[in-house]
């Protein structure tokens, strides 16, 4: 223990026991205030009979002005003897080597040890029970559920689990989001229908959930547990609502499931090369080339695949030739964003979600009026838009809130999403949204019948934590 200067001059001449003394005028000391300081910390001078003694003091710590802050000691008086104590209150000076382990006093000496579990750490990120500083890196949201990828290569979702799309094989709602056991880390995850699907380390594609329409690759099938798509190495994955698609590592395109006419459980070619993203909704695909080209296929009795027709076709049609930056797929019309930050949107538009007034279908890409945006996603009777200052808007379908404008009505006018200054990424389900701050914090509004909000079971017209 490192004793303080002050302290080191008192016990010069401490003795071990406190012995009666002369002072400097004992016959005649009146008070302890004639006579000399004591000689140390543990004992106090006094006056007995006229002369002066050396008394101990009570028992018990010093004042803090006679401790050394972070060395895990104590300095104690002890039958008027100065002695050292451990101190497991005291808290080491230094700090601790990771952002999920906290320095303690134990046995007289520092000590690291994990951090309670849900502790903050970092930006944004909290501890894990592992010790682990995890944060959330992006969001996907399913029709009741909703699955989120960490930055530890982890997957947790929440929601509806009716088909085991949270990863578990017990068929419920589940407030809390669960860990998905994966055999190696995910890159991407695509929350879909009632199931999911995940890209992991080198390229490996797993789904678990639904397999009703072969949407998981695989025929063998174990209830709520990830399976391998069979011969799949893949960049991205997309998980529509009884489908699957990923771009391969050659960027070619492959679908299984059911899409539109066609169902296959394994990865069948659909004729896209050079692809740089994709997106599934009900029975239609779109995915988007290297070069900004947008093309879509399957069923199109709403004008989804963006033609000008409601013609359905297996083999993917040019909805834009260039200058695509982004696609966002919905369950029955879908949106691009330009590099001018121009967002259009085609198909069903029972509720405004195209942009355009309510009316059937609009069959073309039509760009929405005074909107400047930075990302798109599109759910089933909704579209959200990132826009300018880190902000969101959304339009479309509001019955049960998912619009975030702190009301139930619909519009097909983009209305800004409250409450949340701050956003980085924003998703839409079926009738649910969420979002993601930079600081890793997620924030679901909408409906919340199965849970797929994570906050307890009621709609919420603004956002909730």
């Amino acid at each position: 223990m490192r004793w303080p200067a002050a302290l080191l001059s008192l016990l010069a001449g401490c003795a071990s026991t406190p012995a009666e003394r002369p002072g400097p005028a004992a016959s005649e000391c009146a008070s302890a205030a004639d006579c000399r300081p004591a000689r140390g910390p543990c004992a106090r001078a006094a006056c007995e009979a006229g002369r002066c003694v050396e008394r101990p003091t009570p028992p018990g710590p010093l004042p803090d002005a006679h401790q050394t802050p972070g060395d895990c000691r104590r300095a104690t008086c002890e039958g008027g003897a100065l002695v050292s104590r451990d101190d497991p209150a005291d808290v080491p000076a230094e700090p601790a080597s990771e952002p999920c382990r906290q320095r303690a006093c134990r046995s007289g000496a520092a000590t690291e040890q994990p951090a309670p579990e849900g502790t903050a750490c970092g930006k944004g990120g909290v501890c894990d029970a592992r010790g682990a500083c995890v944060r959330v890196t992006s969001l996907s949201a399913g029709r009741n559920h909703t699955c989120a990828l960490l930055s530890t290569g982890e997957i947790r979702c929440w929601g509806s689990n009716d088909s085991g799309q949270l990863g578990v094989a017990v068929a419920d709602v589940s407030l809390t989001a669960r860990p998905v056991t994966l055999p190696a880390k995910a890159l991407q995850v695509s929350a879909g229908g009632d199931h999911s699907c995940a890209v992991l380390e080198g390229g490996a594609v797993a789904c678990w959930g639904s397999s009703d329409s072969g949407e998981l690759g695989v025929s063998d099938v174990t209830p709520g547990a990830p399976a391998i798509v069979p011969g799949l190495s893949a960049l991205a994955v997309a998980a529509g609502a009884r489908h699957s698609c990923a771009i391969t590592r050659d960027r070619r395109v492959v679908c299984w499931g059911q899409y539109g006419a066609d169902s296959s459980r394994a990865p069948s070619s659909v004729g896209v090369d050079d692809a740089a993203s994709i997106g599934a909704g009900l029975d239609t695909t779109c995915a988007l080339t290297r070069g900004g080209k947008a093309l879509c296929w399957g069923i199109n009795d709403h004008g989804q695949l963006g033609d000008g027709t409601t013609t359905p076709t297996r083999r993917p049609v040019t909805v834009a030739r260039e200058g695509v930056v982004q696609l966002a797929v919905g369950r029955a019309h879908a949106c691009l964003l330009d590099a001018r930050g121009s967002v259009a949107c085609w198909g069903r538009n029972q509720d405004g979600q195209v942009g355009e007034p309510p009316r059937e279908h609009v069959t073309r890409p039509t760009t929405i009026k005074g909107l400047h945006a930075r990302a798109i996603a599109a759910g089933n009777g909704h579209t959200c838009a990132l826009v300018d200052g880190e902000r969101a808007s959304c339009w479309g379908w509001n019955q049960d809130g998912q619009l975030g404008d702190g009301g139930f009505v619909s519009t097909h006018e983009p209305r800004a999403v409250l409450e949340l200054a701050r956003i980085t990424e924003i998703v839409a389900g079926s009738r649910h949204t969420c979002a993601l701050s930079p600081d890793g914090e997620v924030s679901c509004f909408g409906r919340n019948d199965r849970g797929q909000l994570g906050s307890g079971g009621v709609r919420a017209p603004a956002p909730r934590d």
